[in-house]
Protein backbone atom coordinates (compact mmCIF):
# COMPACT_ATOMS: atom_id res chain seq x y z
CA UNK A 1 0.00 0.00 0.00
CA UNK A 2 1.28 3.48 -0.84
CA UNK A 3 2.24 5.81 1.98
CA UNK A 4 -0.46 8.33 2.92
CA UNK A 5 -0.36 11.57 0.95
CA UNK A 6 0.77 14.68 2.80
CA UNK A 7 -1.82 17.38 3.37
CA UNK A 8 -5.55 17.07 3.03
CA UNK A 9 -7.14 14.34 0.96
CA UNK A 10 -9.88 14.74 -1.58
CA UNK A 11 -12.43 12.28 -2.84
CA UNK A 12 -11.13 9.13 -4.51
CA UNK A 13 -7.87 9.30 -2.58
CA UNK A 14 -6.33 12.22 -4.49
CA UNK A 15 -4.05 14.38 -2.38
CA UNK A 16 -4.62 18.10 -2.04
CA UNK A 17 -1.90 20.63 -1.48
CA UNK A 18 -1.24 21.36 2.20
CA UNK A 19 -2.81 24.55 3.47
CA UNK A 20 -0.67 27.64 3.53
CA UNK A 21 -0.06 29.02 6.99
CA UNK A 22 -2.66 31.62 7.90
CA UNK A 23 -1.28 35.15 8.25
CA UNK A 24 -4.01 36.50 10.50
CA UNK A 25 -4.08 36.26 14.30
CA UNK A 26 -5.44 33.01 15.80
CA UNK A 27 -9.09 33.15 16.77
CA UNK A 28 -9.94 35.79 14.18
CA UNK A 29 -11.78 34.53 11.11
CA UNK A 30 -10.50 36.04 7.91
CA UNK A 31 -12.95 36.61 5.10
CA UNK A 32 -11.99 35.04 1.81
CA UNK A 33 -11.94 37.60 -1.02
CA UNK A 34 -13.07 36.67 -4.48
CA UNK A 35 -12.36 38.07 -7.89
CA UNK A 36 -15.60 39.71 -9.07
CA UNK A 37 -17.34 38.76 -12.29
CA UNK A 38 -17.15 34.99 -11.77
CA UNK A 39 -20.70 34.52 -10.50
CA UNK A 40 -24.13 34.83 -12.00
CA UNK A 41 -24.44 38.57 -12.81
CA UNK A 42 -27.95 38.66 -11.32
CA UNK A 43 -26.43 37.91 -7.90
CA UNK A 44 -23.30 39.37 -6.40
CA UNK A 45 -21.59 38.68 -3.09
CA UNK A 46 -20.63 42.26 -2.37
CA UNK A 47 -19.04 41.60 1.06
CA UNK A 48 -16.38 39.26 -0.32
CA UNK A 49 -15.47 40.95 -3.63
CA UNK A 50 -11.95 42.42 -3.76
CA UNK A 51 -12.50 46.18 -4.10
CA UNK A 52 -9.17 46.85 -5.83
CA UNK A 53 -9.78 44.15 -8.42
CA UNK A 54 -13.36 45.27 -8.91
CA UNK A 55 -12.29 48.86 -9.61
CA UNK A 56 -9.54 47.71 -12.01
CA UNK A 57 -12.01 45.56 -13.94
CA UNK A 58 -14.53 48.41 -14.07
CA UNK A 59 -11.81 50.79 -15.23
CA UNK A 60 -10.65 48.47 -18.00
CA UNK A 61 -14.24 47.86 -19.13
CA UNK A 62 -15.09 51.56 -19.13
CA UNK A 63 -11.93 52.74 -20.88
CA UNK A 64 -11.68 49.96 -23.50
CA UNK A 65 -13.79 51.74 -26.14
CA UNK A 66 -12.07 55.07 -25.77
CA UNK A 67 -8.66 53.35 -25.72
CA UNK A 68 -9.41 51.77 -29.08
CA UNK A 69 -10.56 55.04 -30.64
CA UNK A 70 -7.54 56.92 -29.31
CA UNK A 71 -5.14 54.20 -30.46
CA UNK A 72 -6.47 54.74 -33.98
CA UNK A 73 -5.35 58.36 -33.62
CA UNK A 74 -1.95 57.41 -32.21
CA UNK A 75 -2.44 58.54 -28.61
CA UNK A 76 -3.03 56.85 -25.27
CA UNK A 77 -5.77 57.61 -22.78
CA UNK A 78 -3.22 59.30 -20.48
CA UNK A 79 -1.99 61.49 -23.34
CA UNK A 80 -5.60 62.37 -24.17
CA UNK A 81 -6.26 63.32 -20.52
CA UNK A 82 -3.13 65.50 -20.47
CA UNK A 83 -4.19 67.27 -23.67
CA UNK A 84 -7.73 67.79 -22.32
CA UNK A 85 -6.39 69.24 -19.07
CA UNK A 86 -4.17 71.70 -20.95
CA UNK A 87 -7.12 72.58 -23.22
CA UNK A 88 -9.57 73.15 -20.37
CA UNK A 89 -7.27 74.62 -17.70
CA UNK A 90 -4.43 76.23 -19.65
CA UNK A 91 -0.64 75.90 -19.33
CA UNK A 92 0.68 73.77 -16.47
CA UNK A 93 3.89 72.14 -15.32
CA UNK A 94 4.49 68.41 -15.22
CA UNK A 95 4.00 68.15 -11.45
CA UNK A 96 0.75 70.14 -11.55
CA UNK A 97 -0.61 67.95 -14.36
CA UNK A 98 0.41 64.78 -12.51
CA UNK A 99 -1.29 65.98 -9.31
CA UNK A 100 -4.41 67.04 -11.19
CA UNK A 101 -4.79 63.63 -12.87
CA UNK A 102 -3.46 61.62 -9.87
CA UNK A 103 -0.56 60.31 -11.94
CA UNK A 104 3.10 59.73 -11.15
CA UNK A 105 5.20 62.65 -12.48
CA UNK A 106 7.84 60.45 -14.15
CA UNK A 107 5.53 58.73 -16.64
CA UNK A 108 3.57 61.99 -16.97
CA UNK A 109 6.73 63.75 -18.16
CA UNK A 110 7.43 60.95 -20.65
CA UNK A 111 3.86 61.17 -22.00
CA UNK A 112 4.24 64.93 -22.43
CA UNK A 113 7.57 64.40 -24.22
CA UNK A 114 5.87 62.00 -26.68
CA UNK A 115 3.13 64.57 -27.29
CA UNK A 116 5.79 67.23 -27.79
CA UNK A 117 7.46 65.00 -30.39
CA UNK A 118 4.14 64.90 -32.28
CA UNK A 119 3.84 68.68 -32.12
CA UNK A 120 0.63 68.79 -30.06
CA UNK A 121 2.13 70.28 -26.87
CA UNK A 122 5.23 72.35 -26.19
CA UNK A 123 7.24 74.06 -23.47
CA UNK A 124 8.01 77.62 -24.55
CA UNK A 125 10.77 77.79 -21.93
CA UNK A 126 13.16 74.85 -22.00
CA UNK A 127 13.75 74.15 -18.35
CA UNK A 128 12.64 71.33 -16.10
CA UNK A 129 9.74 73.04 -14.31
CA UNK A 130 8.39 75.14 -17.17
CA UNK A 131 4.74 74.99 -18.14
CA UNK A 132 3.40 72.91 -20.99
CA UNK A 133 0.98 74.45 -23.48
CA UNK A 134 -1.38 72.89 -25.98
CA UNK A 135 -0.41 73.74 -29.54
CA UNK A 136 -2.98 74.51 -32.29
CA UNK A 137 -2.40 70.99 -33.70
CA UNK A 138 -3.37 69.58 -30.28
CA UNK A 139 -6.51 71.71 -30.19
CA UNK A 140 -7.49 70.46 -33.66
CA UNK A 141 -6.87 66.88 -32.54
CA UNK A 142 -9.15 67.35 -29.52
CA UNK A 143 -11.86 69.05 -31.58
CA UNK A 144 -11.83 66.01 -33.87
CA UNK A 145 -11.99 63.57 -30.93
CA UNK A 146 -14.50 65.48 -28.79
CA UNK A 147 -17.71 64.11 -30.41
CA UNK A 148 -16.36 60.54 -30.19
CA UNK A 149 -15.38 61.08 -26.56
CA UNK A 150 -18.87 62.40 -25.75
CA UNK A 151 -20.53 59.45 -27.52
CA UNK A 152 -18.47 56.94 -25.51
CA UNK A 153 -19.22 58.85 -22.31
CA UNK A 154 -22.97 58.88 -23.02
CA UNK A 155 -22.95 55.14 -23.71
CA UNK A 156 -21.25 54.47 -20.38
CA UNK A 157 -23.62 56.81 -18.52
CA UNK A 158 -26.53 54.90 -20.02
CA UNK A 159 -25.04 51.50 -19.11
CA UNK A 160 -24.06 52.42 -15.54
CA UNK A 161 -27.03 54.62 -14.65
CA UNK A 162 -27.17 58.05 -13.08
CA UNK A 163 -26.70 56.92 -9.46
CA UNK A 164 -23.49 54.96 -10.08
CA UNK A 165 -22.01 57.66 -12.33
CA UNK A 166 -22.74 60.33 -9.73
CA UNK A 167 -21.23 58.21 -6.94
CA UNK A 168 -18.08 57.45 -8.98
CA UNK A 169 -17.49 61.09 -9.91
CA UNK A 170 -18.03 62.23 -6.31
CA UNK A 171 -15.52 59.67 -5.03
CA UNK A 172 -12.88 60.69 -7.58
CA UNK A 173 -13.44 64.35 -6.70
CA UNK A 174 -12.72 63.45 -3.07
CA UNK A 175 -9.43 61.68 -3.81
CA UNK A 176 -6.37 63.47 -2.46
CA UNK A 177 -3.79 64.72 -4.93
CA UNK A 178 -0.45 62.96 -4.72
CA UNK A 179 2.33 64.86 -2.98
CA UNK A 180 6.11 64.32 -2.95
CA UNK A 181 7.88 63.07 0.18
CA UNK A 182 11.26 64.60 0.89
CA UNK A 183 13.83 62.41 -0.88
CA UNK A 184 11.55 59.35 -0.94
CA UNK A 185 9.42 59.68 -4.04
CA UNK A 186 5.66 60.08 -4.22
CA UNK A 187 2.82 58.88 -2.07
CA UNK A 188 -0.89 59.41 -1.89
Amino acid sequence: MAPPARGRTLEAGRAAAPRARESHPPGRVRRKLRIPGAVDPSWSEIPDACVCTTLRMLSRYASRRLDRVLAGHGITLTEFQLMLTLWEEGPAGTFALARRLRLDPGPTGRSLARLEGRGVVSRPQRWRFSAWVLEPAGTMHLELLEPIWHAVDETLRSEFGRALVTALVREVDRLPAWVPREGRGWFD
